[in-house]
């Protein structure tokens, strides 16, 4: 804990004696609650960490509201949590229309990174989409291996047990990429995949579909009677596999939808 604590100081550019009064304080009140119960010491945590922003001042305000990490959360609506290096949820933003109005309704800021996930999934949008079945992605991303691999440890052992429930973590490399083309970073990933057997899918083509649509388009090309390949978009698939922890370890569907063949006039 001291070791976080002086790498956060390292990085703020202040005063010395600013940040050598600040760091004495926090320090004292460390020592001061290890001879307190535990309960008393994590109800006192957020009001520590609102004095520490204050007594920074600015610098620290920099400090807290930087996101070093994301998790994505996907299935239709798609969301991302920006948290901070004290794992607290310093921002969020939805994609799409549903992305928006989930986004709208949540409270989720300054909360720990677990209580924020699990006020997303506990949303009426949410519970909904899992009572039909459908499949939730989670993807932690970030810069910082050690944050995000702690982060995922989290989440995962919160969401264990949960049917249609996945998480995983992953690079974050193409998330300025997903970005631009106006998918959270969890549907990029599925899109990518999914494009790798349908070449003709485009990022606009699975803005409005949900996770387990987009999973059962990884299946080869479904082939109509005639020969023909049938458009298999908007299939709705049955993807079961868990995902591994490098996130690549996606259940295939089964698609329920066959595609219609294109039907051609014959002229005499």
């Amino acid at each position: 804990m001291r070791d976080a604590f002086k790498e956060a100081f390292d990085a703020i550019h202040a005063d010395e004696k600013l940040k050598a009064d600040t760091r004495a304080y926090v320090f004292t009140r460390m020592a001061e609650r290890k001879r307190r119960p535990a309960a008393v010491t994590r109800a006192l945590m957020p009001a520590m960490a609102c004095v520490l922003i204050l007594l920074l001042g600015f610098g620290g305000h920099r400090l807290y509201f930087t996101p070093t990490s994301t998790v994505s959360i996907d299935v239709n609506p798609s969301l991302e949590l920006y948290v901070n290096r004290f794992d607290r949820v310093v921002g969020v933003q939805g994609f799409g229309d549903d992305g928006d109005a989930l986004a709208g309704t949540l409270e989720v800021a300054h909360l720990g990174v677990e209580q924020a996930v699990e006020q997303v999934l506990q949303s009426d949008m949410i519970t909904e989409c899992l009572a039909r079945d459908e499949v939730v992605s989670i993807l932690v991303v970030g810069e910082d291996e050690r944050q995000s691999g702690r982060i995922f440890s989290r989440l995962e052992a919160c969401t264990a047990g949960q049917e249609n429930l996945y998480c995983a973590c992953a690079r974050p490399e193409e998330v300025e990429q997903a970005h631009e083309l106006g998918l959270s970073y969890g549907k990029y990933r599925a899109f990518v995949e999914a494009q790798a057997v349908h070449p003709e899918l485009t990022a606009e083509d699975v803005q409005g579909m949900t996770m387990r649509q987009i999973r059962s388009l990884m299946e080869a090309p479904q082939t109509a009677p005639d020969g023909q390949t049938g458009e298999a978009f908007g299939g709705y698939g049955n993807a079961r596999g868990p995902m591994d922890g490098s996130g690549n370890g996606w259940g295939s569907g089964r698609s329920k939808r066959q595609g219609e063949a294109k039907k051609t006039e014959e002229t005499p």
